[in-house]
């Protein structure tokens, strides 16, 4: 999810760097707060109904995993929503729960584009990885996300702004879910994949980020306009900002393990257009070097 998390859970995201989080992590197999809710018996039920059930056998004991050791729950989480279908009275096999995490992951074959659909339902189905200590500012993040459809063209994105501003960190904007109410489209399937880098924060400079000489410019009257006309937009509408947004800006896909040489904390993002990596620039710099002593010995 290119939101970074799930879109009920906040507007904005802090993409944290794994050098500095990996020896602070646990890692659960699934959300722990319903799973306390499900099958935690020693508690009372919830006061209201969830439109989703756990499979607790599938996590018990429910034991958690590391940075470095996480094998042992993904079984787990796969197991835990492999629930019987009410309505068709059929339940997917683990196979199917494998290829549902696997087919948007880096080891999926085929574009980042082609990135097949899910539902906001199929989100809860991560695992709940908590920081188990205080991560400082500004070295422990590496970039933040803001909510297109919920902050771009407000006074709330102006702070994001200012935020990434303060402490030096690039901003990302991300499609997610395209209308500012999420809960009037709860059966929406999407791939919620979409990610533009913002070009007007004093970071960007710092990156081998390639603009438009008006992307600026751009960016401003595409937020103007967003700003005046938010309020009584159709979804629809959003998509068409968001299309131009990407369009006259940089599109991004995540960096993951298998691109950009595995230096994840460096880099914000692959180019979707020519496939480069956006990185600071002295980590390219770095790059070019090896590169040229190599040639060098060859």
């Amino acid at each position: 999810v290119d939101f970074g998390s799930d879109p009920i859970f906040g507007d904005s995201v802090a993409i944290f760097s794994n050098n500095y989080v990996k020896d602070m992590v646990l890692i659960a197999a699934a959300d722990t707060g319903l799973w306390e809710m499900f099958c935690n018996k020693s508690l009372p039920k919830p006061p209201f109904k969830l439109p989703f059930k756990m499979d607790c056998s599938a996590w018990s004991p429910p034991v958690i995993a590391t940075w470095d050791h996480f094998d042992h729950v993904i079984l787990s989480n796969l197991g835990v929503w492999r629930l019987v279908n009410e309505s068709n009275k059929t339940q997917p096999s683990i196979y199917d729960e494998a290829r549902a995490l696997f087919e948007r992951s880096p080891f999926a074959i085929g574009s980042y584009s082609s990135t097949p659909n899910m539902s906001l339902m199929s989100i809860i189905k991560y695992w709940e990885t908590n920081i188990l200590g205080n991560v400082r500012f500004p070295d422990g993040v590496r970039f933040l996300i803001g909510s297109f459809a919920k902050l771009f063209g407000t006074s709330r994105g102006r702070r994001l702004q200012a935020f990434a501003k303060k402490f030096g960190w690039p901003l990302v904007w991300a499609a997610e879910v395209l209308h500012p109410n999420i809960t009037k489209h709860e059966n929406i399937s999407s791939s919620f994949s979409g990610r533009t880098l913002d070009p007007t924060v004093p970071s960007v400079p710092r990156l081998n980020a390639s603009f438009s000489a008006t992307a600026s410019q751009d960016f401003e009257a595409l937020w103007r306009s967003v700003e005046s006309s938010r309020d009584n937009a159709q979804l629809s509408q959003w998509h068409v900002w968001w299309s131009q947004l990407a369009a006259e800006q940089l599109p991004l896909e995540p960096v993951t393990a298998t691109r950009c040489g595995g230096d994840v904390d460096a880099c914000v993002g692959v180019d979707i257009r020519s496939g480069v990596c956006v990185c600071k620039q002295q980590r390219q710099q770095q790059q070019q070097q090896h590169q040229n002593l190599e040639e060098v010995i060859v």
